[in-house]
């Protein structure tokens, strides 16, 4: 019995330890100290992941919407670029035709002409024409033509000669065709065509009204282009015949534009293409106006 009171008396603590103080004082508690501590860093760190996760989704998301705004400015400016563009350009268009119009209808006045040239009619210099060294002579032979009035012509078609020929073809109303004539007999004359060609190679023959001939024209005025009005009468080589066309107006690049009002077909064509508007009566050449 004395045994087991001594057991309990050895086992029993001699001090009774205040658990508060048991985390802050004396080396054996070091232990559970750094255990809290070390928590407190995971936590924090599994904190500060999850804020810098946070921050790069933002900053993702901020660029995101930052290339979404720029797209979409860049994409507003072309297409207010665009409808600019559309809508400026036929008004500068129109412009440009209309000076055109207007150097074809009157000529202009050059704020600082050149000695050597001066504006025509239809708004080119007389020396692209004639050549600003012949100018002085170029304006005698034009004053001269304008003088000289009608030309004289054959009065009469006859046999052996070089003609051209209207025809009355569908969709060739309008034109002439070079030819020669064979035989005149009464209102008729055979003729054979020196351009037109059939299946066999060969230039064709045919009767057909005298009425629809008329001797080869003369050649252009030298002054004739320098002279042009908007709305004159032309004939264009084309296909091979010359079609009745009318000059719709001259441009910059020295082409002329014109118009077969019997087709409503416009072309733009150069001046070598170009020729008066013959009329011929017995005796006498004509131009159209």
């Amino acid at each position: 019995m004395r045994a087991l009171d001594t057991a309990r008396v050895h086992f029993e603590p001699t001090e009774v330890v205040d658990p508060r103080r048991a985390l802050t004082v004396g080396p054996p508690n070091r232990c559970g100290f750094e255990a809290v501590k070390q928590a407190a860093y995971v936590i924090c760190s599994d904190r500060c992941k999850e804020a810098q996760q946070v921050n790069v989704a933002a900053a993702v998301a901020a660029v995101a919407a930052a290339v979404v705004v720029v797209v979409v400015v860049v994409v507003v400016v072309v297409v207010v670029v665009v409808v600019v563009y559309r809508h400026a350009s036929p008004q500068v268009h129109e412009e440009r035709e209309e000076e055109l119009e207007a150097a074809v209808e009157g000529g202009e006045d050059d704020d600082e002409p050149d000695e050597a040239s001066e504006e025509d009619d239809d708004g080119v210099g007389v020396g692209e024409y004639f050549g600003d060294a012949d100018e002085a002579d170029a304006d005698a032979d034009a004053d001269a033509d304008a003088d000289a009035g009608p030309l004289l012509a054959p009065d009469r078609v006859v046999s052996g000669m070089e003609v051209e020929y209207a025809s009355e073809g569908d969709g060739e109303r309008g034109s002439h065709y070079a030819g020669t004539v064979l035989r005149v007999a009464g209102a008729h004359a055979t003729l054979r065509h020196a351009v037109i060609v059939d299946d066999a190679g060969t230039h064709p023959e045919e009767r057909v009204p005298l009425k629809l001939l008329r001797p080869v024209p003369p050649a252009t005025p030298a002054n004739f282009f320098a002279k042009l009005k908007k709305g004159q009468r032309l004939e264009l080589a084309y296909l091979d015949g010359y079609w009745d066309v009318v000059l719709k107006r001259v441009l910059s690049d020295g082409k002329y534009r014109v118009e077969a009002p019997l087709y409503g077909a416009v072309h733009t064509v150069a001046r070598e293409q170009l020729r008066p508007c013959w009329q011929w009566a017995p005796g006498v050449w004509t131009i159209g106006e």
